[in-house]
């Protein structure tokens, strides 16, 4: 029986792309697939996916040094013929099962030489030499894999990468009655993913102080540092603000529960200008087009190309309050736009923008390999 193996380190085992996306789909088209994880969860057999857990490591340094090593150890011993791993700390780990004979896909979440550069907890001098050290590490171990990328601007960096976008799958959940909130009435905003100031957080807290007709719904991951921030940034408005996920992980499958309230005024990504972003397709957008929820986004020229026409929300300037501001009060007053604007989205996320596109070419590429 064929043996696919995939790899992670950092990422849960219900990711939504290496889990739900992947996975999954190569099950249905392989049957055997394993998942080799560190989470400390245990091992599990879920939709013939197996899941194999080496154990849980919370500081960043015991995971960069031992969770690769047993992760690997774990992956030599199920003799795979396809290993597809996630996470750059397993790249060394990765050319070493190619040196095995087998394939190995190295799949590409992240730019992560402009990430390094935004960590907050590196100087700008030391940001910018990990992050040219990282570029060469990893373009040099590149010959070696397979490589998969999820965003199509990473290929600026890495040559003769395949597309397999992060496009969301086409899934339906429902709230129950005991989990919404309180506050949920009319004008809602809406905001999912991981909640850091990189990614504009104080931007979208910060609309409840101008604009007093809205609620905020932020659904995503959140250290305690930042939520304390964003609560500072409010302190006459928090009974409109509500935040789904304070210190930790929020599944996908939580997340489309709040898609699917149907009460969204807009979808908001008022990201702050960085080099880590502002060329990238955010996942969140094509989400948010499924759901047929309108944008209210920064006005980068990536983003721009990518919802601007058919019209599928309204760009700003993420350091002007007024014209984010302007943007919430014209949604509010013209409904028939809103529609309009939202059935744009449902069409574009429902024809265009859906995972079943990029299911054909992970399949196929397996194929490839495996029968070639």
């Amino acid at each position: 029986m064929i043996k696919i193996c995939h790899l992670t380190s950092v990422h849960p085992r219900n990711d939504n792309r290496i889990f739900y996306k992947e996975c999954l789909s190569l099950s249905r088209a392989f049957k055997k697939v394993i998942l080799v994880v560190a989470d400390g969860k245990g091992n599990d057999h879920i939709q013939n996916v197996k899941i194999l857990d080496v154990g849980f490591f919370s500081s960043r340094f015991a995971r960069i040094l031992l969770a690769g090593f047993k992760v690997f150890i774990v992956a030599i011993r199920q003799r795979a013929k396809i290993y597809h791993f996630h996470d750059p700390e397993l790249i060394f780990w990765g050319f070493l099962l190619r040196l095995t004979g087998a394939k190995v896909i190295y799949d590409i979440h992240e730019d992560y030489v402009a990430s390094i550069k935004q960590k907050e907890y590196l100087s700008n001098f030391i940001a910018r030499f990990t992050a040219l050290l990282f570029d060469y590490y990893e373009r040099f171990f590149c010959l070696f894999f397979i490589k998969i990328i999820a965003e199509k601007y990473y290929s600026y960096r890495i040559k003769k990468a395949l597309e397999i976008l992060n496009y969301p799958r086409n899934v339906t959940f429902s709230l129950n009655k005991n989990e919404l909130p309180d506050i949920l009435t009319s004008n809602n905003l809406l905001y999912t993913g991981n909640i850091t100031l990189d990614r504009g957080a104080i931007n979208h807290v910060n609309i409840l102080n101008y604009n007093l007709k809205v609620n905020l719904y932020m659904i995503g991951h959140i250290s305690h540092s930042t939520y304390d921030k964003l609560m500072e940034t409010v302190p006459y408005h928090r009974n409109r603000l509500f935040i789904l996920g304070l210190n930790e992980f929020v599944s996908f499958e939580t997340i489309m529960k709040y898609y699917n309230v149907n009460n969204w005024l807009a979808g908001l990504a008022i990201f702050p200008d960085t080099e880590h972003y502002n060329k990238k397709e955010l996942t969140k957008f094509f989400e948010y087009m499924q759901s047929a929820i309108p944008v209210i986004y920064s006005a980068f020229d990536t983003w721009k190309a990518l919802i601007d026409y058919p019209q599928m929300g309204i760009f700003v300037d993420p350091g002007n309050e007024d014209e984010i501001n302007n943007a919430i009060n014209y949604l509010i007053k013209n409904r028939k736009e809103w529609e309009k604007m939202s059935a744009n989205c449902r069409y574009m996320g429902n024809t265009y923008f859906k995972w079943s596109t990029q299911e054909s070419k992970l399949i196929e590429l397996y194929n490839t390999i495996l029968y070639s």
